[in-house]
């Protein structure tokens, strides 16, 4: 149907599950989309997929863990360099933090995978 075209999509957490799906709904819809994840593989995977299964799709990746607020902001840069705008965002990385949301404290928000297991 192409309701997203000329629209161009970052989306963190792209390299597998609901992020790369998302990818692939979009990129199917018309968007450009830049994949941002920590793991090179999984976005290796993802944009293998969504180039077998949507014809034209204009895909780009950029790996990155997004919890270092650097490399969030270089995966805008990464974004509009590879696109020149950015009109969607998908926050989609996760981390997990079993705290209540009133109970957590501002360091649980800022952990890394690897500091919380």
């Amino acid at each position: 149907m192409n309701r997203l075209a000329g629209k161009v999509a970052l989306i963190t957490g792209g390299g597998s599950g609901i992020g790369a799906a998302t990818a692939r709904l979009m990129c199917g819809e018309g968007a450009k989309v830049m994949l941002v994840d920590a793991n090179p593989e999984g976005l290796a995977s993802a944009h293998k997929d969504i180039a077998e299964h949507v014809p034209g799709a204009s895909v780009a990746t950029f790996q990155a863990d997004v919890s270092d607020a650097t490399k969030a902001i270089g995966s805008v840069e990464e974004t509009l360099r590879a696109f020149t705008r950015l009109d969607i965002l998908v926050n989609n990385a996760s981390m997990r933090n079993y705290s209540a949301i009133g109970d957590a404290m501002p360091e649980e928000w800022q952990a890394s995978k690897a500091d919380i297991g």
